[in-house]
């Protein structure tokens, strides 16, 4: 079996009713006649669930940054300011963009690092090293990353479907995780940087007079994503070459797409397949890698952990829940080891719906499952963080890691008087990584049974 790198999770639930959602937003949430867990059968110490969850995160946490009638960029706020808990990850941002059909988003360059995923739809990306132009074709499924201070600029040539691209950044200028854009082209609106330079000074850059300079840095006023004519749309492929399928600097790295590789696990159950620095090199320096699961209808991941990596989730089609046991959650709130002793530890379970547009985070050493509801399928986009050593754990499945100590150590640490029913409840599960949920399997027993 392939060595497996998926991080833990934290739950960030976006309403896919936005316009930012990363694929056509689904007609209704989860049903819960689906999903009657909601209502806490869980066997934890603690039972109820949280209204007010501080792992959680609704589409009014999302700050937009660009907004154009073409198109809007929205960028989740930085996680060291939302929560302690999230500080972990502080050095990273994730953003949504939107573009609309036959428009562009104007060259510019921002101060962090940038892996983006297409969600859906198709364009182009190109973007300057070292004065030259790398050209390349972006579709599903396609990871591709630009390094931090290259000029760049995103074309959906398409004529019907949007361009949707989910992305993760991490700043190089700040320790605080923020980051800017700065537009070398634009006008009034967005405002370039040239604005910030005086009149004599840009004379001297561009050896002409202001009156030249005021007409060009001083006309676009229709912001950062726009609608360009039919001409100018055709004159860029052509002259880029893209419709004839053809690239620039064939020496820089190509976009990786998680859709057509070869799943590095699968079964009936579902499949996921990872990009990580061995398939992409780009994502190496990040210590990030890129992973896309696909769970059937009613299916669910087994219980696992991740040693050392978080994880960002983002779901791109479909809906289902997810559940994760925190023992930082304590009955009124987050509480610190200083609050409570070691002796006093409880696992609140913590848990969200999900659907088209959710994204979710959890951090290292937390239990988690992802479920698909009965009814649709459950995709899910996720990054990596901090990959270097993980090791992924599962808590439940054929592979589980209790499968794997010592059989007295097990009877010894459960405290059963029949250890053979110890034995009996391991070995029941004979799949792993990818099961059956709660849904399927009762429904499988009933028809085995009738």
């Amino acid at each position: 079996m392939p060595k497996l790198t998926r991080s833990s999770i934290i739950l960030l639930a976006i309403s896919s009713s936005s316009s930012a959602a990363l694929t056509e937003p689904l007609a209704s949430t989860a049903n819960p006649e689906v999903f009657p867990e909601y209502l806490g059968r869980g066997r934890g110490r603690r039972e109820e669930e949280r209204e007010e969850n501080p792992y959680v995160f609704h589409s009014d946490s999302f700050r937009t940054r660009a907004s154009s009638e073409a198109g809007e960029i929205r960028a989740l706020p930085n996680f060291g300011e939302v929560s302690e808990l999230l500080g972990g990850i502080r050095k990273f941002r994730v953003t949504f963009i939107e573009m609309k059909p036959k428009t562009v988003m104007l060259p510019h360059y921002i101060d962090a690092t940038w892996i983006l995923y297409v969600t859906r739809g198709r364009g182009y990306i190109t973007y300057v090293h070292q004065n030259e132009l790398v050209k390349r074709k972006l579709e599903e499924g396609d990871v591709f990353g630009v390094p931090s201070g290259h000029t760049f600029y995103l074309v959906n040539s398409d004529d019907h479907n949007t361009l949707r691209i989910a992305s993760l950044l991490r700043p190089v200028s700040t320790v605080r995780g923020e980051y800017q854009p700065f537009y070398v082209a634009g006008g009034r609106n967005p405002q370039t940087v040239y604005s910030a330079f005086s009149d004599d000074v840009l004379e001297a850059a561009f050896n002409t007079n202001v009156q030249q300079l005021e007409r060009i840095f001083g006309g676009h006023k229709s912001g950062v994503i726009i609608h360009p004519n039919e001409e100018q749309i055709r004159e860029m492929i052509r002259k880029r070459g893209f419709s004839a399928g053809s690239m620039s600097a064939p020496e820089h790295p190509k976009p990786f797409n998680l859709r057509n590789q070869k799943p590095d696990f699968e079964n009936e159950n579902g499949r996921f397949t990872i990009a990580g620095p061995q398939n992409y090199p780009f994502l190496d320096a990040l210590d990030v890698s890129v992973g896309l699961a696909d769970l059937n209808p009613g299916s669910m991941t087994a219980p696992s952990l991740n040693s050392k990596s978080t994880s960002i989730g983002i779901v791109t089609n479909g809906e289902g829940r997810i559940e994760m046991a925190c023992p930082h959650l304590g009955q009124h709130g987050w509480s610190s080891p200083r609050e409570r002793g070691d002796q006093d530890i409880t696992y609140q379970r913590v848990w969200s719906k999900l659907r088209t547009g959710s994204v979710y985070i959890v951090p290292a050493g937390h239990p988690i499952t992802e479920i698909a509801s009965t009814n649709s399928r459950l995709q899910i986009l996720w990054f990596d963080l901090n990959t270097r050593g993980n090791e992924r754990q599962f808590l439940a499945g054929k592979n589980n890691v209790l499968n794997t100590l010592e059989r007295e150590i097990r009877q010894l640490s459960f405290n059963v008087p029949r250890g053979e029913e110890i034995e009996e409840v391991l070995q029941a599960q004979k799949d792993q990584v990818i099961l059956r949920g709660p849904q399927r399997r009762s429904r499988d027993e009933a028809r085995s049974s009738s």
